[in-house]
């Protein structure tokens, strides 16, 4: 070990590891029975000077998670005027010096248990979706925390995942538990030909079908239609976001004017398209 871990006596004589825990766990793993420390009196160094200590002693080889920065500044609001903090140690953090940021991030340390501290240590939760989880009720902050558990979902998926079962859990009877003891969840859970991005993107489909019932079937009434036009290769037609907006898309692929005026002249012959229309809207 090329940086040697730093340790200090405490008052009942003890050592105290200042820095150098994971140097520490890996050398008793290999099972050395021996490892070259420098050791400190307690008294020479103050409580903020074994965390600044820490702290440089892990920037210098390293960046730190988002969740391991709102431990510091937990700390730091201990035995520092904020102001200080603001100044110079959330830019040494890599965050923006204002206020409200080091009070998201103090908040964070103090109110997340140490499950979500983990999850978002380790990615399995974003620091932003950890967030949105506080404000959540107890009970649906545990469904949502056992499906980050299971399943690995991306930063969008995550805030998706998020917003769907906090809307379902204030406009609907059935509770998230009913839902997710449906014949259809259990099986995308346990379907053993699904891999674990397509398990997370099957859940997001799941809850989203829960949370916009009409629109899901709004979209596969159109998107039936639409086949049913029997379209070319290279022509695609999009609806709007939530049919929101008046107009739709088509999407031509061709190579060149004169194949592009043959195209256009077969789609113009196609039965069925004065019948695309928003599908609340009635055929003719």
């Amino acid at each position: 070990i090329v940086n040697s871990p730093i340790l200090a006596t405490n008052i009942q004589g003890n050592l105290d590891i200042v820095t150098g825990y994971r140097r520490i766990i890996a050398a008793k793993s290999l099972n050395l029975d021996r490892l070259q420390c420098r050791i400190i009196s307690d008294s020479s160094l103050s409580s903020l000077e074994c965390l600044l200590l820490n702290l440089h002693d892990n920037l210098a080889a390293r960046e730190l998670n988002e969740m391991e920065k709102a431990m510091v500044l937990s700390r730091l609001k201990k035995l520092l005027p904020e102001k200080d903090i603001l100044y110079t140690y959330m830019r040494l953090l890599g965050l923006p010096s204002n206020e409200a940021t080091f009070k998201r991030f103090v908040k964070m340390d103090r109110e997340l248990d140490q499950n979500m501290k983990q999850l978002v240590s380790k990615g399995r939760i974003s620091f932003q979706s950890a967030e949105k989880i506080l404000d959540m009720n107890p009970d649906l902050r545990n469904y949502v925390l056992e499906l980050f558990s299971l399943f690995t979902f991306n930063i969008n998926q995550q805030a998706h995942l998020i917003d769907y079962m906090s809307d379902i859990i204030h406009s609907r009877k059935d509770s998230i538990a009913d839902m997710t003891g449906e014949a259809e969840f259990r099986q995308i859970s346990l379907n053993k030909n699904m891999n674990n991005p397509q398990k997370a993107k099957a859940i997001i489909q799941f809850f989203r079908d829960k949370r916009f019932p009409t629109l899901v079937r709004a979209e596969k009434e159109f998107k039936d239609r639409i086949s049913s036009l029997k379209l070319f290769d290279g022509v695609r037609i999009n609806y709007p976001p939530f049919f929101e907006g008046p107009f739709f898309r088509m999407e031509v692929l061709f190579k060149n004017g004169r194949e592009l005026k043959k195209m256009t002249e077969q789609i113009s012959r196609l039965e069925g398209l004065e019948d695309i229309v928003p599908p609340w809207h009635k055929k003719g």
